[in-house]
């Protein structure tokens, strides 16, 4: 799997500090915080521990197995004994009780190695497809939350962009309202100007708080998903140059084929069922163990008191199944219509993982030429908006087209900031997809971020 091995450097994370929630923080601090109290995470990392103990277990099926039995036991033995006596010339039958107290030692030490066990070796492959399942899914979960907590910091920053362009426009609107107010004082506005400028600013102001609240939603979901309360993060530098995206879509396509951890999972799980087919046959065949056995007793037959004997013993034991009722035959059954279950299951998640890639991929392309698009338009309407305002000083214009400048302005500074995060969005997914997301990329947006402002 060539995307595990990057997520070895995700645990240099864990060095970093958490930092109070007053603190300014960044993203790799956060996804730090996210490794250590991500429930989805640690159960994955359990649920990995498990399938590795389950293999032992299986492995140890196959080694040798070595028992020693020990009896002591205290005896007591009564045993009626019948006799003839002869008393004047008279034979009488006389029963004498006879009672014999012992101690009775017995050890037995048996080594048993198996030598054939079809379904105890079938077992153990199929122990080891469980286990590379498990770890797939481990890294499937990693992948997702990285991107995930990713994602969530990038909505913060995103709502916090909003709030300040809201605040932005509320603010310009407030200036033009001053500017009306003093022109209608002085008649040479129209009471409909002031009208129109006073509802534009209230229709803001609304805006604005519907901004706080979703600042305030956004760094809730940062917190479910990382743990940590945040007040200040570090945001996306303007000036943060984006790569090119490289490859054809269907590199992508065959690259998430490939090294995608959920299809590599159900692919596991898939193999797993074979081997479980397999596994439930071997009930039909011959099991063969080599026996060593070394005993040392003095207790005999329905512990009778013997003489002390040492016995050796090496044999080869065979057991040969010849019929269980049916059950072995309903096991196979069941093993087979698992294992079909299991590959549609693949068949499945294959599917859905590479229409994600398209959609991914042709998300990445459309957000790199909708940046270029709104930050031209960005661009112009601030030079329509500027121009508006001095046409209406002029009396050229109306409020009305200063406002609606205005509205283009900062609708288009939102458009703009949509499109800087939904690329970075758009091109982490792609990454998760393909299997190739690892902290490298967690650094590499990181270095997009502002520099994290000292503590005074």
């Amino acid at each position: 799997m060539q995307s595990v091995s990057r997520f070895f450097c995700a645990g240099l994370l864990l060095c970093l500090p958490v930092v109070a929630c007053a603190q300014q923080v960044d993203l790799m601090q956060v996804f730090s915080a996210a490794l250590e109290s991500s429930p989805r995470l640690n159960i994955a990392r359990y649920q990995r521990d498990i399938g590795a103990a389950q293999q032992q277990q299986a492995m140890g099926r196959l080694l040798p197995q070595l028992n020693l039995y020990a009896n002591f036991s205290d005896n007591r033995n009564y045993t009626e004994r019948t006799s003839n006596q002869v008393v004047d010339g008279v034979v009488t039958p006389v029963t004498e009780d006879i009672r014999t107290d012992y101690d009775g030692e017995k050890y037995t030490l048996q080594l048993r190695q198996v030598i054939f066990d079809w379904q105890a070796f079938s077992a153990k492959r199929r122990a080891d497809d469980l286990l590379g399942q498990k770890e797939a899914e481990y890294y499937a979960e990693l992948n997702a939350l990285l991107v995930d907590v990713s994602e969530k910091y990038l909505d913060v920053l995103e709502a916090q962009d909003l709030l300040t362009t809201v605040t932005s426009e509320r603010k310009a609107i407030e200036r033009q309202l001053k500017q009306v107010e003093t022109l209608y004082k002085r008649q040479l506005a129209k009471i409909t100007d002031l009208y129109e400028v006073q509802a534009r600013a209230a229709s803001v102001i609304a805006d604005e708080i519907d901004a706080v609240n979703g600042v305030a939603l956004a760094k809730e979901a940062l917190w479910e998903v990382s743990g940590l309360q945040v007040d200040s993060l570090s945001g996306l530098n303007p000036k943060a140059i984006f790569p090119p995206l490289e490859g054809t879509i269907d590199t992508w396509v065959d690259k998430a084929r490939l090294a995608n951890p959920q299809v590599l999972a159900r692919k596991r799980a898939s193999e797993a069922a074979g081997k479980r087919v397999s596994e439930r046959r071997g009930s039909y065949l011959p099991n063969v163990s080599f026996v060593a056995q070394r005993q040392r007793s003095d207790i005999g037959y329905e512990n009778s008191e013997a003489p002390l004997s040492e016995t050796t013993y090496l044999g080869v034991d065979v057991t040969m199944p010849l019929f269980a009722g049916g059950s072995n035959r309903a096991s196979v059954r069941e093993a087979l219509a698992q294992e079909h279950i299991t590959r549609y299951e693949h068949q499945l998640t294959l599917r859905e993982v590479l229409r994600r890639t398209r959609t991914a991929y042709l998300n990445v392309q459309s957000s790199v030429r909708r940046t270029e698009a709104t930050r031209k338009l960005q661009a112009s309407t601030a030079k329509a908006s500027k121009a508006m305002s001095k046409s209406f000083e002029y009396g050229t214009v109306t409020i009305v087209d200063v406002l609606n400048a205005l509205r283009d302005e900062f609708s288009a500074k939102r458009e703009l900031q949509q499109a800087r995060y939904g690329h970075i969005k758009a091109l982490l997914n792609l990454k998760r997809e393909a299997g190739e997301v690892s902290a490298e990329d967690l650094v590499m947006i990181n270095q997009w971020l502002l520099p994290v402002e000292p503590r005074a």
